[in-house]
């Protein structure tokens, strides 16, 4: 593990180690896990690129490649800059420098915070609505809404045998323990409302309520902080206890 000097006189950290190389959860659940000189990186759709970062004074400079087409395929890298306003243990905010390849620069800085913290205990979880739609593969097409108490109302229209159909059911109280867990840990104010699209990918749309409010969230790609949120709201059918209605309805 790398440990900066520059940021303990820079930043005045009277105790403990500051240290880059951990993972940073920024605005709209930016992503970005830094070890041994790369950065898995991910701000708005697919998966974490593996990209290189360098770091000299208060700058942080992060390469990624990219493809030009014409007569043939090249590859080009490109590197975007960042002026690092402040690091410490908990907290990184970077501010963008006009060098960048792709992007209007947006000088506002951006605040981070290490995601072993980001677990707000103070959400109170209420209800939900989840639903998935086809892809090209074997995505299944389902609806789910799930209260407070662990009561679920369930639709499942594709791969998702045997339950086809309409149900009604209960998910065990150690389910709902660990979900709240689980939905404490992914900052769900911050998860954009209109999440980018793609082709083969299914949308996912999700009607929250906690701490008395209600939050919508829909498209196809989010943060790998959200991934497991998500993953668990799928599977959710398979640890309740469903019984075949004919017919069950869902908030809009």
């Amino acid at each position: 593990m790398k440990v900066f000097c520059i940021f303990l006189i820079c930043f005045n950290v009277a105790k403990g180690q500051v240290v880059l190389e951990k993972t940073w959860i920024g605005p709209e659940n930016w992503y970005m896990h830094f070890r041994n000189g790369t950065v898995a990186y991910w701000k708005e759709q697919g998966f974490p690129e593996q990209r290189s970062y360098h770091l000299s004074s208060d700058t942080l400079q992060i390469a990624w490649q990219y493809q030009v087409v014409s007569d043939s395929v090249r590859v080009k890298t490109a590197v975007d800059f960042y002026r690092i306003v402040k690091l410490s243990r908990d907290s990184l905010i970077l501010s963008e420098l006009p060098h960048q390849e792709y992007s209007l620069v947006d000088r506002r800085p951006k605040i981070f915070v290490d995601s072993a913290i980001s677990n707000d205990t103070r959400l109170a979880f209420n209800r939900l609505t989840f639903s998935t739609t086809s892809c090209f593969g074997q995505c299944p097409v389902l609806k789910i809404s799930i209260d407070s108490k662990g009561r679920v109302k369930f639709r499942g229209e594709q791969n998702t045998n045997p339950f086809i159909g309409s149900y009604v059911g209960q998910l065990p109280l150690e389910w709902m323990r660990s979900f709240v867990g689980i939905l404490q840990r992914s900052r769900v104010e911050h998860i954009p409302d209109h999440a980018p699209w793609s082709t083969d990918a299914p949308v996912r749309r999700l009607r929250i309520t906690f701490n008395g409010k209600t939050k919508v969230i829909e498209g196809q790609h989010f943060s790998p902080l959200n991934w497991r949120l998500f993953s668990v709201l799928e599977d959710a059918y398979k640890e309740a206890r469903l019984v075949k209605v004919g017919k069950v309805s869902f908030e809009r």
